[in-house]
């Protein structure tokens, strides 16, 4: 039996170094186009939906209570919109084990509110959990909640709905968190 080498994934996605080429598109604008070459020497061209730089951005967020959930959705609107990613999938993961992130109402605060109220009433912090730190409340949450959540991007800024916000889901706070944010491009 023959094994396989494993797969190195590189530390940046995206395309491969790029050339700059100025055109007139079939209407006579002007048009940006980058002239890229991929892994097996082929010259490939890209539109602006394929910025040269795509990867993982990472923004810190400092959580002020035990549990609270802490709407994040302007430092990811940000990211999305400097990302220059025309359509796409903005992916967002926190990397703790006692921590979340979930997409849920903003426009009314009383909504976070009642979550993080009825979480702490589903999951007590005193029902006799085996875990030395005693945090085990904080680990079971964030397997309900989840460590991570996708949003689409269209025409450029954050998909979300009209209601729609990001929290970070803090339950064992307070703590400084780190949340990781990744913009990808749909292929053309």
């Amino acid at each position: 039996m023959q094994l396989l080498a494993p797969l190195v994934v590189p530390a940046r996605v995206g395309r491969f170094p790029a050339t700059n080429v100025a055109s007139e598109d079939t209407v006579g604008r002007r048009t940006d186009e980058r002239t890229f070459t991929n892994s097996i020497g082929v010259a490939d061209k890209a539109t602006p939906n394929y910025p040269d730089d795509v990867g993982w951005v990472t923004i810190q967020v400092r959580t002020e209570r035990r549990a609270q959930l802490l709407d994040i959705t302007e430092r990811v609107a940000r990211i999305v919109e400097s990302s220059r990613v025309a359509e796409g999938i903005c992916h967002i993961f926190v990397e703790h084990t006692t921590a979340g992130v979930t997409i849920n109402e903003g426009a009314d605060p009383d909504v976070a509110h009642d979550i993080e109220a009825e979480l702490g009433k589903l999951v007590r912090k005193d029902s006799g959990f085996r875990h030395a730190e005693g945090n085990s409340d904080s680990h079971i949450k964030t397997v309900l909640v989840g460590p991570a959540t996708t949003a689409p991007v269209r025409a450029g800024k954050l998909g979300l709905g009209t209601w729609q916000a990001i929290f970070l889901c803090e339950w064992d706070g307070p703590r400084t968190r780190k949340v990781q944010v990744a913009v990808l491009p749909l292929p053309d």
